[in-house]
């Protein structure tokens, strides 16, 4: 089993649908074959995607490094990164692409 993720980097959207897309562009890349599924991989970088929920304020993508290497493969357009978070502070989030480990639920009040 893999190490968790750390740390990912914050993507803001305007509206869910575009986070929602590009997340889903993103995918499909890592998913196409040899290339894309190279950033699948157990290794330090490999790719972790979550994508904020309604509950979240504003429409959000978590990328690990190795996404954020993956979307760059792939030149897909994404927004500058708005800041660096824990992966704690992405707890809820639906996770897109990633292991069991990676999954964070929602802290219990």
């Amino acid at each position: 089993m893999p190490n968790p993720v750390e740390h990912f980097a914050v993507f803001r959207f305007s509206t869910p649908l575009e986070a929602t897309t590009m997340g889903s562009r993103l995918m499909a890349f890592l998913t196409s074959g040899p290339v894309g599924g190279a950033f699948l991989l157990d290794t330090p970088r490999r790719a972790v995607i979550k994508l904020g929920t309604p509950a979240f304020r504003e429409p959000v993508l978590y990328l690990s490094e190795g996404a954020v290497a993956a979307a760059r493969q792939a030149g897909l357009p994404l927004p500058p990164a708005s800041a660096m978070v824990s992966a704690a502070d992405t707890a809820g989030a639906n996770l897109l692409v990633g292991d069991a480990i990676d999954y964070l639920p929602p802290a219990q009040s």
